[in-house]
C-alpha cells in the first residue's frame, strides 16, 4: 500500500510539472497576437476623382469680386513612403493630376462679359498620419498644394477681353482610408480640400490687378503598389 501511494505521488508530481511546462512555454515563446499587415515601405499608384468648389477674383483697386462655381474630374499618379510604429503609421506622399475642373459666370459689374476659369493640373506634397488595424489604415493628411490656374474674360461683342495663366500655391488637408488586399496591392478612398492663390497682373484680365483664389473639394479613389 505504501509503495502504491509513493508511486501515485510521483506520477502526480510529474503530471503537475508537465502542466506547468505547457502553461509556460507559449508565453516564453511569444504568447502575443501578430501585428498583421506591415504598412512600412515605399509605394506608387494611380488615382481618379472628382472635384468641385469656387474660384474668386478680387480687383486690387475697386474690390469688385467675381465668383465662379466650378467642377470636373481628375486623373493622376502618386508615390510615397510609410513607417509603422506598432499601430501608428507616419508617411509622406506626393501626387500630380490632370484636372478638368472648370466653370464660368457673368462678370460682376460688366454687362455682356463672361468670366471663366479652370485648374488644368493639381499637385500636392503631404504628410500622412494614421492608425493601422491590420490591413486597414485610417489616416489624416495635409501639406502643400500647387496647380495651374487659368482665368479668362470674354465679351459677347467686341470689347474688353483678357486671360491669365499662372501657378497657384496653397495648402491641402484631408482624410481617407486604405485597404491592403495583399502584401503588394492596396486600394484607397480619400477626401481633400485644396486652396490655391495667385495674382493676375494688371493688363491680363483688365486695367487693374486681380487676386485669384481657387478652391476645390476633391474626392478620389486609388490603387497602390507596395515595394
Amino acid at each position: 500500500m505504501k509503495r502504491t501511494l509513493i508511486a501515485l505521488a510521483a506520477l502526480a508530481g510529474l503530471a503537475s510539472n508537465a502542466v506547468a511546462a505547457d502553461l509556460y512555454l507559449p508565453m516564453d515563446q511569444g504568447g502575443y497576437t501578430s501585428a498583421g499587415f506591415d504598412w512600412s515601405g515605399f509605394y506608387a499608384g494611380i488615382n481618379a476623382g472628382y472635384g468641385s468648389g469656387t474660384a474668386e477674383s478680387v480687383g486690387a483697386l475697386n474690390g469688385l469680386t467675381d465668383t465662379i462655381n466650378w467642377s470636373g474630374g481628375l486623373l493622376g499618379v502618386n508615390a510615397g513612403v510609410n513607417a509603422q510604429f506598432d499601430n501608428f503609421v507616419l508617411g509622406l506622399e506626393g501626387d500630380v493630376a490632370w484636372s478638368g475642373i472648370n466653370g464660368s459666370t457673368a462678370c460682376a459689374g460688366v454687362v455682356g462679359v463672361t468670366c471663366s476659369g479652370d485648374i488644368n493640373w493639381l499637385g500636392t506634397l503631404r504628410g500622412r498620419a494614421g492608425m493601422a488595424f491590420d490591413n486597414v489604415l485610417l489616416f489624416a493628411t495635409g501639406g502643400l498644394a500647387v496647380g495651374g490656374v487659368n482665368a479668362n474674360t470674354s465679351a459677347v461683342f467686341a470689347g474688353a477681353t483678357g486671360s491669365y495663366s499662372g501657378t497657384g500655391i496653397g495648402y491641402t488637408i484631408g482624410a481617407g482610408m486604405e485597404l491592403a488586399l495583399n502584401d503588394a496591392i492596396s486600394v484607397k478612398a480619400e477626401y481633400s480640400y485644396n486652396r490655391l492663390t495667385g495674382t493676375a497682373p494688371a493688363g491680363s484680365l483688365g486695367a487693374q490687378a486681380y487676386d485669384v483664389t481657387a478652391g476645390a473639394h476633391v474626392g478620389k479613389v486609388g490603387l497602390n503598389f507596395h515595394f
